[in-house]
């Protein structure tokens, strides 16, 4: 975005795409940031895997219906089993750049079928 129509309409572009993964997230608990470029990490509280797998397909499905040239890869990954949340995040990060990898706009989770 950045490269085609400059920092102005990609700034606005993540602000957009923040929107709509705070508005697909459960209030109040579930948590959206920006971790740096266009990845964004986001903290579903109390929630299993299957749920958060749901969650996750609606997100994308979201953003593709807001932002048709847009993809969303995403990476999920549950605390349970994990040494402590570097891993979690590792996993999910791994998750991530394998949806990426398999042509985006999709949801892996770490230990199903990957990682």
């Amino acid at each position: 975005m950045n490269d085609l129509q400059g920092h102005q309409a990609g700034d606005a572009t993540l602000v957009a795409i923040a929107r709509v993964l705070e508005k697909g997230v459960r209030a109040p608990g579930d948590v959206v940031v920006r971790v740096g470029g266009d990845e964004f990490a986001i903290l579903l509280e109390a929630i299993d895997l299957d749920d958060a797998v749901v969650i996750a397909e609606r997100l994308v499905a979201a953003v593709r219906e807001r932002f048709t040239d847009l993809g969303l890869s995403i990476g999920v990954a549950s605390v349970r089993g994990a040494a402590d949340t570097v891993e979690v995040i590792r996993r999910a990060d791994d998750c991530m750049y394998e949806a990426k990898a398999a042509g985006g706009g999709r949801v892996i989770v770490a230990g199903v079928g990957s990682n």
